[in-house]
């Protein structure tokens, strides 16, 4: 049985999506970005690995099962499925403190069971100007990823499908950079 799908209106999808460009644009903006090219790639090689760090998820988000906690450890698995040592404490003293910060964005619509959403992945390490190398080392975002999208009634394991995608970039770009 099929269900009649209800209508979008066209200026709130529009509104929805310019507000999440928005967020993704200002909310803990970097600097410097770099995204998921050849030379992005190229500041992964020689990671040992890296320290992951996920953005606070929505309230509305984590009443409906989405939470910090979900994301956080769906990462892990992917990054561990992968190889990819996860650092804690040893972030510390690792080469540039690699740090993988993983951000989901989300406007949900309960009326129609529908949510916008937005994910932004990107790898920050510490980097040197190189005409001024007596400068202390800055983090730096060397490797991005990220997108937006729309989803209706399977909103909730849309997000967690998108979540494996962009984690799963992470992991190609990772493993081209540092073949086993």
């Amino acid at each position: 049985m099929t269900f009649p799908r209800r209508p979008v209106d066209p200026i709130r999808r529009l509104a929805t999506i310019l507000m999440l460009l928005a967020c993704v644009a200002c909310v803990d903006s970097m600097p410097v970005t770099a995204e998921d090219d050849a030379t992005a790639r190229e500041s992964l090689r020689g990671l040992n690995g890296l320290h992951l760090r996920v953005a606070e998820v929505s309230p509305e988000l984590a009443a409906r099962g989405i939470t910090t906690d979900v994301v956080f450890a769906e990462a892990v698995l992917q990054l561990r499925q992968a190889a990819i040592p996860i650092l804690d404490e040893q972030k510390k003293t690792a080469p540039g403190a690699p740090e993988l910060f993983v951000e989901v964005l989300a406007n949900l619509d309960p009326n129609f069971d529908q949510c916008s959403f937005a994910f932004r992945l990107e790898l920050r390490q510490l980097t040197r100007l190189e005409r001024d190398a007596k400068r202390p080392a800055a983090h730096a975002v060397t490797w991005s990823i990220g997108g937006i999208g729309e989803a209706g009634a399977q909103w909730r394991q849309i997000l967690r499908e998108e979540l494996a995608y962009y984690v799963g970039r992470f992991v190609d770009a990772y493993r081209l950079a540092n073949p086993l």
